[in-house]
């Protein structure tokens, strides 16, 4: 079975070319690369385009315009939706290096597991001793956060459940993106993997993470180039956004004391600590997913849960964790210590 491999360039040619020198060096060569240059600069498309031209094995599409993460994948979706026989599709970030057996271990688990989504194991690409993450968990407020990220391989050396998984290098069945559907469109660059992994889950898909197959992720190459506050603002809108949309009314009521009390402590505690960037963002998130995506989020609740039977409140809050224990360290780590991640 061919797998189709999605790769999106923006800007980043000489990451794109090692990234897919990588798969080349893989032992499964059963594979096509679905490469899309996303508007990039200094005519990167064409010169990926001239690259690639007699390789078998690499599909290059040149787009004029940069039509964001989400929009570039689900145009390469479209490509093959109604064509492709393969039970999975992979998802592969350009800043990313694979392993020799990636594909190999990657394919063994998905016969094995019948996993919907499977997680790779991302690595650092600078330090190898150390995970980016194992895919995706989830907090009882409603945030989706990166599993493991910053410790030690050597401790997930198991497969484990999660809430999906991180797009630099994923593994996701066919069927259930007909039956679910892909990214949502309403997001741009980021998040979207989050809010995927939660409906999968949600609506009764495994998702799995699988520890022999490890990637290298540089991670922030990708990030630095879209941060700035209008982004931040964006990935706040959009937690908002998948929690209001996709939970079921009884997990909001119930866990509404909750979710106002978190919000109003990190308000006080960046106010003390005078981050009024922070607040003016958190500000300005909330009045838009109220304000100016209401109507958008009423419709895309009203269609999920119309078309699809979710998981209990009683599920949820028995597989997710409980945000103080969380938010107390993140307290620590960012104001105390003043260490931030690139996800902070």
């Amino acid at each position: 079975m061919t797998i189709p491999i999605f790769i999106i360039n923006w800007n980043g040619y000489q990451d794109t070319v090692e990234c897919i020198s990588s798969l080349k060096m893989m032992s499964d060569q059963s594979y096509h690369v679905h490469l899309l240059d996303n508007g990039s600069d200094h005519q990167e498309g064409e010169r990926l385009r001239t690259l690639y031209a007699d390789d078998d094995l690499v599909t290059v599409t040149v787009n004029a315009e940069n039509l964001g993460y989400t929009d570039g994948t689900l145009l390469q979706w479209s490509q093959i939706a109604d064509t492709t026989d393969s039970d999975y599709i992979a998802l592969l970030n350009n800043d990313t290096e694979v392993h020799p057996g990636w594909l190999t271990e990657m394919r063994a688990f998905a016969q094995k597991s019948k996993a919907d989504v499977i997680s790779s194991c991302l690595v650092d690409y600078a330090d190898r001793s150390i995970l980016d993450n194992t895919g995706h968990f989830l907090l009882s407020t409603g945030e989706i956060m990166p599993a493991a990220h910053g410790e030690p391989v050597a401790d997930h050396q198991v497969s484990e459940e999660n809430w999906g998984a991180c797009a630099a290098a994923c593994f996701y069945s066919t069927a259930m993106l007909r039956d679910i559907g892909f990214f949502d469109p309403f997001f741009d660059t980021g998040y979207e993997d989050a809010e995927l992994g939660l409906r999968a889950r949600l609506t009764g898909h495994v998702c799995l993470y699988c520890p022999e197959a490890i990637v290298y992720h540089k991670g922030g190459a990708s990030l630095d180039k879209v941060m700035n506050d209008g982004y931040k603002q964006k990935i706040q809108i959009d937690i908002f956004y998948s929690y209001m949309k996709l939970m079921p009314m009884s997990f909001i009521l119930l866990n509404a004391p909750f979710f106002l009390f978190k919000h109003m402590a990190v308000a006080v505690v960046n106010l003390i600590f005078l981050r009024t960037t922070f607040l003016k963002n958190s500000v300005k998130s909330f009045l838009a997913i109220h304000g100016k995506h209401r109507a958008t989020l009423k419709q895309a609740r009203r269609n999920f849960h119309s078309q699809h039977q979710v998981k209990s409140w009683l599920y949820i809050a028995k597989h997710s964790v409980f945000f103080l224990w969380l938010d107390v360290k993140r307290f620590w780590t960012l104001m105390i210590m003043d260490r931030k991640s690139k996800f902070d």
